[in-house]
């Protein structure tokens, strides 16, 4: 996982917290997905069926109060979500770590902990059956393009216009984007992307005798009028 968090002065001076290089791949494609599983897999043993639920992630912030920014940072992570199931028992371990050494030490964990559980004959997996799948629509290039740059200039168009009107404003930007897959042994494989973003700002009076508060949110950052949601609140 990658942070990078602190203060900043001004929205218009944020700078990219990540070379361009490494800013062009924020989560796990599915062809990624699949050869982690492919390495998953490989360390079970004692037959039965294995599970995985794999969520790769990136969020970017950004923070503000007093009509400044606080806080800035892009955060990235993986969760892999392991199962074995022998004779329906099942044991399950999550983790964050993805290298052969880690990834083979959870399935070991998963394969102790069904130990402990009795078999389950009722329980045990019926084979596999192909099903077709809509394609998502939870995705916009729009929002996963967004920089921090970017998001200290949205910010600064929702702050302005407040403090230009003698008032104050705190506030919370988010964007982020992940890949979402499933895939076990019996040869089902489910990958799908999806972006999100958030946005929400309230603004005081400067004798605190009265507040407005604005949000919105979707898969989609183009949806949203900075300028209309700083509106509302004031």
């Amino acid at each position: 996982m990658t942070r990078g968090t602190g203060p900043v002065a001004e929205p218009r001076g944020i700078q990219s917290l990540f070379d361009d290089d490494d800013d062009a791949r924020r989560f796990m494609s599915r062809d990624e997905c699949t050869a982690l599983a492919a390495r998953v897999l490989k360390f079970t043993a004692g037959g039965g069926q294995t599970n995985l639920n794999i969520r790769s992630t990136w969020d970017g912030e950004l923070r503000w109060a007093k009509n400044r920014p606080t806080v800035t940072g892009d955060r990235r992570d993986n969760m892999v979500q392991i199962a074995r199931i022998i004779r329906g028992a099942t044991g399950n371990v999550n983790t964050n770590q993805t290298d052969d050494e880690s990834l083979k030490a959870a399935v070991a964990a998963a394969e102790r902990i069904l130990t402990h559980f009795p078999e389950s004959p009722e329980d045990i997996p019926d084979p596999p059956t192909k099903h077709t799948y809509p394609e998502t629509r939870i995705w916009s290039k729009g929002t996963y393009d967004q920089a921090p740059a970017a998001r200290g200039e949205i910010v600064h168009r929702l702050v302005e216009p407040t403090r230009a009107k003698g008032m104050v404003s705190a506030g919370y930007l988010s964007v982020a984007a992940a890949g979402n897959a499933y895939i076990d042994s019996q040869g089902r494989s489910l990958y799908a992307p999806q972006t999100y973003a958030e946005c929400s700002i309230t603004v005081r009076d400067p004798k605190g005798a009265g507040s407005g508060w604005a949000g919105a949110s979707s898969y989609d950052w183009a949806r949203f009028d900075a300028a209309a949601i700083a509106a509302v609140a004031r």
